[in-house]
């Protein structure tokens, strides 16, 4: 009979790569700046897989389409909610939930990472900055690829 691969085993081998990994980040960012879209792609890819790999998310939709006050509250609370996936008319809303490797690498791309993006933008902002997307991709517009860039990550290990 074949050996079977533990899921759960898998799982905390790729939760303690993306750990040790975020802890390295957010160590360089401390003393570096992101420069390059490629340096931008490489901490988003890091930043989605933690959410991922460190505690429960629901719909893919509902994380991306989170707004700048909601990472606030992620800071502060830990959590917060989201209306915007598939299933909301059943189900009113989502959570999204952050560990403290989530919050570690939140607050480095809310203070160092996103400005970047935020300075890159061809369009302004709206009015009230805190309804923004919370999510950019270097350019500044609206990240929408949290999958592939999980994917990537984890290609690479």
């Amino acid at each position: 009979m074949p050996e079977c691969v533990d899921a759960d085993d898998g799982l905390t081998k790729l939760k303690n790569v993306v750990v040790a990994k975020a802890r390295e980040m957010t160590l360089f960012l401390s003393h570096h700046s992101v420069t390059s879209a490629t340096c931008y792609d490489s901490f988003m890819a890091l930043l989605y897989a933690t959410f991922y790999v460190t505690s429960p998310q629901g719909r893919i939709s509902g994380f991306m389409d989170l707004k700048v006050y909601q990472g606030q509250e992620l800071l502060s609370k830990g959590y917060t909610k989201s209306t915007m996936f598939k299933t909301s008319e059943s189900y009113d809303y989502q959570a999204i939930i952050a560990s403290s490797e989530c919050m570690e690498l939140l607050k480095v791309y809310l203070d160092k990472v996103r400005p970047v993006a935020v300075n890159n933008r061809v369009v302004s902002s709206s009015s009230n900055p805190s309804n923004d997307p919370l999510f950019l991709m270097y350019t500044g517009v609206q990240d929408d690829r949290v999958g592939r860039l999980v994917s990537l990550l984890i290609q690479w290990e």
